[in-house]
Formats: C-alpha cells, structure tokens, sequence
C-alpha cells in the first residue's frame, strides 16, 4: 500500500472523529477563545490546529538537555547556549509579552458573588475625560509630573523598600537560602528599583531620597542578568546589596558610579517583574484577609493596595510605550481607582467595598490580558 495514501487516510479519519464531537453540541475548544457570529443556518467549519513553533521549540530544547545530562529545578532561571532564556524547563517566551495582569485567582466566583471569568465586568463609567479646549481625552502623564505623593505616601513608599531590604538580607545570607529564593528576588528586586526611581520624584519626606538614584541603580544591578543557583550569583548579589543597606543607612560607599539622570524606570526594572509585584499584592489581599481579620490587618491592606495602585501607575509613564494607549491607560485608571477604593474601605472599615473592590480588579486585569497578551 502507498504510504502517503495511507497517512492522508489517517489524516482524514482523525478529523471524522473530531467532526462528529463536536457536531453533538459539545463546543469546539479551538473557538472557546474567539468570538462567536456564526450564522444559526451555516455549518461548522473546523480548522486544524496551527503547528506552535513554540511547543517544538521546547521539545527540541528539552531533549537537549536530556542528551547533555543536565538537570534543572523547576525554579531556576538560566540561559542554553543560545542566549534563549529559561524557567526551569519552561522557555520565557512562552509568557505574554504584555502581561498586564496575571489573574489573580482561578475560581469562578468569590463571595461577593461577581463571576471572575466575566469576559467584561468593567466599569466603563471610569473613563478619562476630554480636555474642554481640545476635546481629546489625555494621555498619561509622563514621569517628571506624576504625582506620586497622591498615589503613594513617602511612609508606604519606605515601608515597601524596608521589607525588600529585610527579605534580601535574609535569603542572600547563604547560598542555601539564596538558592530557595531564586524566582522571588528578581521581583523584589526590580520594585525596590521602582520605589528608588519615584523617592526621586517624590514630594514627601523620605530619609534617604539625596541617594535614591544610588540605591535604584543598585538594586537595578540585580537584575543585570539572569539568575543563576550557586554562588557565583549570590556572591554578586550579596556584595550589591550590602552597598545598598549602607546607603539607605546614610553610609554611602565611595566610588559607587553616580546614577544618570536621564534613566526611566523601564530602564531600571522590566514591565513583566513589576507585574509580578502587583500579582502579588492581589494574591495577598486576597488570602490573607477574611472578614474577621479585616480590621486587625487594616495597615496591610492599606499598603498593598497603595502598591497595586503605585506599580501600575508606574507601568502607564511614557517610557515603557503605554502612556498614548488610551485603552491601556483606561484599564491602568480603573485598577488604580479600585486600589484607592480598597484603603478608603480598610479605612472605614467597609469590608464588603474591599471585597467588589479586589473583584474587580481581577476583572479588568482579566480583560487587558485578553486584549494585550498576543500583541
């Protein structure tokens, strides 16, 4: 028998089976992501699945490794020969390119009875408003004229750098605890990058704004590569972070390069980290406040949601390419807006308002992943 006859007869076959599942009212999982206008009195089509050159990529890359013996932790990020990047096994470039928000949670409804897989629950009432002379709604503010004082107190912003600094001290003691912490540095790293940039801007009082610029580019440093387990790495870690404890406690060392002014925050900490941060900040609000502990745990949520609200107001200033996407800024204005709404609810007390609040939050976060993650 000729054997390309018999692999189309395979070929044909296989799609006969799929053909008669879904044409008995079960959904075809290669629509469940599009939208649906079918006319009622048209047949279904269906199209194979495009071949991912991702998937085969890490097959490929995978078998590599297996070849050469290497093994590596599920946690750890590294690069192959190639200078292509790695989690684990997991290459980067399988994560979206604009990861706006990662959802914070996968069950279909919480307490409050709002559906977090909702293609649409946004408020589209929060929307910016038109200038009255121009009639062209604004684009974000770029950096020099954020108002950052309104957005993140000077005692929020030195509460957040002092965790991160106490987090650093303990798992860079040793390559031992640096080695468990491998993934979770990097976030917290470019954060504290993050929070040095906006002391520079910031009209408050903060104790170690003169050298702000030292410790963003200290901690930015950090991140200069891609972290390795061993203590190659947690060498060079230890020795950036001790320059930083001495200079947020006023003792700056000589010699540290003077920091450049023209250098934004996109230079300083990478957009998908600063996400991390804020997935964080939801992950937390989310499991570690109840009713019951709502008011003992006050100052938490008043600070994580002054973080959600800092870092994605950081993610619309005009260097990392946003602040003219008026969509994505509308999205950025709503998860900011509902930040605020969650201090001025541990303020009052109100735990039915944080609830709607980190609901919808979720929801907007979900939304922008749908419409930014394949651009």
């Amino acid at each position: 028998m000729n054997l390309d006859w018999w692999k189309r007869l395979v070929h044909v076959s296989g799609w006969v089976i799929l053909l008669s599942l879904t044409g008995c009212g079960a959904e075809n999982p290669a629509d469940s992501n599009q939208t649906k206008k079918e006319n009622s009195d048209s047949q279904p089509t269906v199209t194979p699945p495009p071949k991912s050159d991702v998937t085969d990529s890490y097959r490929s890359d995978t078998a590599n490794q297996s070849e050469n013996g290497v093994t590596r932790q599920p946690d750890e990020v590294w690069e192959d020969a190639h200078g292509r990047r790695y989690l684990g096994k997991v290459p980067y470039d399988v994560f979206f390119d604009h990861p706006l928000v990662i959802a914070s949670d996968s069950q279909s409804a919480d307490s409050t009875g709002v559906s977090l897989s909702d293609p649409d629950p946004i408020d589209k009432s929060i929307t910016a408003v038109p200038d009255s002379e121009t009639g062209k709604t604004p684009s974000a503010e770029t950096s020099l004229t954020v108002d950052w004082a309104s957005i993140l107190s000077a005692g929020i912003l030195e509460s957040e750098v002092k965790s991160i600094r106490n987090f650093l001290n303990q798992k860079l003691q040793s390559v031992g605890n640096y080695n468990s912490a491998v993934t979770m540095i990097p976030p917290r790293a470019a954060t504290l990058a993050v929070m040095a940039g906006i002391a520079m801007e910031h009209t408050g009082d903060v104790s170690w704004k003169e050298d702000a610029g030292y410790i963003r580019d200290l901690a930015a440093g950090m991140n200069e590569s891609p972290l390795q387990r061993g203590s190659r790495d947690q060498r060079r870690l230890r020795r950036h972070f001790e320059n930083l404890a001495d200079t947020l406690d006023r003792s700056r060392p000589s010699g540290l390069p003077e920091p450049d002014p023209e250098v934004s925050l996109s230079d300083v900490a990478e957009m998908r980290m600063v996400m991390l941060r804020m997935n964080q900040a939801q992950q937390r609000l989310r499991t570690e406040v109840s009713e019951s502990s709502f008011g003992a745990r006050r100052d938490l949520v008043v600070h994580e949601a002054a973080i959600l609200s800092g870092l994605i107001r950081t993610v619309t200033t005009e260097s990392y390419g946003f602040a003219d996407d008026s969509e994505f800024t509308e999205y950025a204005a709503q998860i900011a807006d509902s930040g605020q709404a969650i201090r001025d609810a541990a303020e009052a007390g109100d735990f039915r308002t944080f609830e709607l609040s980190l609901s919808r939050i979720a929801g907007v976060c979900q939304a922008c992943h749908r419409d930014y993650k394949n651009n």
